[in-house]
């Protein structure tokens, strides 16, 4: 999760050859692509997305992977997120989508983005 996190494409893919879960999580449910997207490292989320991890995974809050991109303005990250099948109409608990989440951190090229789709 921490080498998702900082962008270590090359640790994530050795752990992931090595033997590591795409899907392993942390108590509040999140897993690598949560830290990946949230930090717009999208060559992890692509890599994360094809060893199996789902766009629409959520963590106990209800929040998915593109509401986290979406959160910090990672729009090469929601882009892709919603190329592999991310759903925008995911609501999290508190009943916010990712489009309200992006609205709410003033990320307006990620608003665009959303509202387009």
């Amino acid at each position: 999760m921490l080498a998702a996190q900082h962008g270590q494409l090359r640790m994530v893919e050795l752990l992931l050859d090595r033997g590591a879960s795409a899907g392993t999580t942390t108590a509040d449910g999140r897993s690598a692509i949560f830290f990946a997207a949230g930090e717009g490292h999208s060559e992890v989320v692509r890599l994360l997305l094809d060893r199996g991890e789902e766009a629409n995974v959520c963590d106990e809050e209800g929040q998915t992977p593109l509401m986290y991109a979406a959160m910090n303005g990672r729009l090469e990250s929601v882009e892709l997120l919603l190329e592999c099948g991310a759903s925008s109409e995911i609501k999290s608990r508190s009943g916010w989508t990712a489009l309200m989440y992006a609205r709410n951190a003033n990320a307006s090229e990620v608003v665009k983005c959303l509202e387009a789709r």
